[in-house]
């Protein structure tokens, strides 16, 4: 299983430990473990895409398409937004 948790202060130590609940009750927790956020320089938002690529579909569509940027940054990317202006 995986969970994220956010919303944390870069750079600042915390102690996390897991703990499982079930019908009988409460389990005894893992071994905490020490762990520091990554410091706010080191903390970089995704290089733009590149080559975006434009091709008229219809009178009514229209297919994009690009590259990832060189750099994910400091986390893997999760979506990308697409904005269009008439």
């Amino acid at each position: 299983m995986e969970v994220v948790i956010g919303d944390l202060k870069p750079g600042t130590l915390f102690r996390v430990s897991v703990g499982a609940y079930g019908w009988t009750g409460k389990g005894r927790p893992s071994m905490p473990r020490d762990i520091t956020t990554l410091s706010q320089d080191k903390c970089m938002p995704p290089d733009p895409p590149f080559q975006p690529q434009v091709i008229v579909v219809s009178d009514s569509e229209v297919a994009l398409s690009w590259k990832p940027g060189p750099s994910e940054g400091s986390s893997p990317i999760q979506y990308y937004t697409v904005a269009f202006m008439r």
